[in-house]
């Protein structure tokens, strides 16, 4: 910065003192040319411990989806950054790396940084390397199999209710089945509001609003909701995770993928089904939760099916399991789909092979991860984005 001040034979910087300190101030400041503001950025980067790597490594931490800390930061990236902390250090005018590299890097100029970046080929090297960098990050993390389809699946057996009747099914018989439908979803919804979720919550009267909705025809209990709600931490809203899934549609070439048959699955079932997996994924923590495994006879807690006890017991698992992801994983499981869908993004063949083994083999896990962490309409919205990406050629 010192040196920018003394600098006096450079048309392009000004020459007033006042001025240059207005600029390092205020680089967005509207009276001021951008010329002049990439000037500053240059002297900072040419004078910093090896200009390359720099204008690579601010890239990088500029075009983040979301601010990292400096720790979480180098396991997403890998060994192959590992002079990140020192070149970032050297660029201190226009980055703050906080003592504690738990905390976020700084970048003091987001905005003219990002426009001045742009001009530069280490821009799309960064989303590039962001990208690929997520992925590896998720293929080392998910070392086992995901089996939420096969729980889905399951799940799906709830609505094929036995039906006593001959080949011929008349109106009495397919009133009775509906009674019959009815009264084994209210169980379900009941059984799994009462001993399933970690506690009343305000969605749990929403997903009562349902249950009244198929209890239309008298065949089911009176809705119990319990009197005392607690506030809601479920980020996910209900309606919109449905519409999302309906509205879905997967690229046909990608319709036999574990993910795409787990959404037709999905898609296919009851609403009322749908809402209870929403709710168990959002809310059945092991640490909170009721012992599903603890019967003790009571004619309410028999209503649970076998198929749903094990859902939940497996959700709780997974959810457990969530909470022990680190930053770096959260981060890539949430914006590798953004990094690959930037249009300065480079897709070479390296990052084609390496997405395309990661699309067959992790897929499913990263996308139960990925709902445990922001719900199932951030999944649909990854998905919507990443089978835009021919990453065959």
């Amino acid at each position: 910065m010192i040196r920018f001040l003394e600098t006096d034979d450079d048309d392009e910087v000004p020459c007033n003192l006042d001025e240059k300190i207005d600029l390092m101030k205020d680089p967005g400041d509207a009276y001021l040319d951008s010329t002049q503001i990439f000037r500053f950025y240059e002297f900072v980067i040419n004078l910093s411990e090896n200009p390359t790597r720099a204008y690579r490594h601010l890239s990088t931490v500029v075009n983040l989806a979301k601010p990292l800390a400096i720790m979480h930061l180098r396991k997403l990236l890998g060994s192959s950054e590992s002079d990140l902390s020192s070149i970032l250090v050297s660029l201190s005018p226009i980055v703050s790396v906080p003592a504690d590299d738990s905390r976020p890097i700084e970048i003091l100029h987001t905005e003219s940084l990002r426009k001045f970046l742009s001009q530069h080929p280490s821009s799309s090297c960064a989303f590039q390397l962001l990208a690929q960098s997520s992925l590896r990050t998720m293929k080392s993390s998910f070392l086992r199999q995901s089996g939420l389809k096969d729980e889905l699946q399951q799940m799906a057996t709830l609505t094929k209710i036995p039906i006593e009747a001959g080949p011929q099914l008349d109106n009495v018989c397919i009133l009775r089945t509906h009674a019959i439908l009815t009264l084994t979803s209210a169980q379900v919804l009941m059984g799994f509001l009462k001993f399933c979720l970690a506690q009343p919550c305000s969605k749990i009267i929403y997903a009562a609003t349902w249950y009244r909705e198929y209890a239309q025809s008298g065949t089911g209990t009176a809705c119990c909701a319990p009197p005392t709600v607690q506030p809601c931490n479920m980020s996910e809203d209900i309606s919109k995770a449905r519409s999302a899934l309906m509205n879905f549609r997967a690229k046909s070439e990608f319709r036999d993928s574990h993910v795409f048959e787990l959404l037709s699955t999905l898609q296919a079932l009851p609403k009322i089904l749908i809402i209870v997996i929403l709710l168990a994924i959002r809310h059945a923590h092991l640490s909170t939760s009721n012992d599903i495994n603890s019967t003790h006879g009571s004619d309410d807690e028999s209503d649970i099916p076998p198929a749903l006890k094990h859902f939940v017991r497996y959700v709780r698992e997974g959810s457990e399991r969530n909470l022990s992801s680190s930053p770096a994983l959260r981060h890539a499981c949430q914006h590798w789909g953004w990094y690959l869908s930037q249009d300065s993004t480079v897709v070479d063949k390296h990052l084609r092979t390496y997405l395309r083994a990661f699309w067959q083999d992790k897929l499913l896990s990263w996308f139960e991860r990925q709902w445990y962490l922001g719900g199932l309409e951030s999944c649909i919205a990854i998905l919507t984005i990443v089978q835009t990406i021919d990453f065959n050629e």
